[in-house]
């Protein structure tokens, strides 16, 4: 069997988003899936930054690696498969993986990048419930609690959407802590 293979084609019936950017990181290259992703149409997101998917507050960072990677030919990250944040155009935070090929003219000078992602929200909304840290039944924190030496810390910290309590019984759920808490008070 003989077929030719349509790239055109090819390129806007995958499920993953391919976004492809020349090489001052303006978006040159968008198919139907990453429409359906990020809510931008084609449009809308031809001619614009990659920024307009990148949370303010890594684009700084991406800012520097784009331009390191369009300056030398090369990224560090060729074959690895990236997670990061990202932006839907109504503004929610979305988890994607994707991962980046260089492209070159036939002299082998820079021409842009292509990407090509996938949304991985909802396994990493999950994510967090299937590696959260046993809750600790109430008389095993009231224990914790009153053996500990020392002044009890305060601060609650946020990490990677997980709370924690940072003093001697760190892993303890925020949940678990409140509980305790109002147990306590009563």
């Amino acid at each position: 069997m003989n077929m030719q293979l349509d790239l055109a084609q090819l390129f806007n019936v995958l499920g993953d988003a391919v976004i492809v950017a020349d090489t001052n990181g303006y978006i040159v290259g968008w198919n139907a899936a990453a429409s359906r992703i990020f809510g931008f149409s084609e449009a809308e997101a031809l001619g614009n930054s990659l920024t307009l998917i990148i949370p303010e507050r890594l684009r700084h960072r991406h800012n520097v690696g784009f331009n390191k990677s369009m300056g030398t030919g090369t990224s560090r990250y060729g074959s690895q498969l990236l997670k990061v944040p990202a932006i839907h155009k109504e503004g929610r935070t979305l988890s994607i993986a994707f991962s980046v090929a260089m492209l070159f003219d036939e002299d082998h000078k820079v021409t842009g990048v292509a990407a090509v992602i996938r949304d991985e929200t909802a396994r990493w909304l999950e994510e967090p419930r299937a590696k959260r840290a046993p809750r600790l039944p109430r008389s095993q924190i009231s224990g914790r609690v009153a053996g500990h030496r020392g002044p009890v810390t305060r601060r609650v910290h946020y990490c990677r959407r997980q709370y924690f309590v940072a003093n001697s019984f760190t892993g303890v759920s925020l949940d678990s802590a409140r509980e305790w808490q109002s147990n306590r008070l009563r």
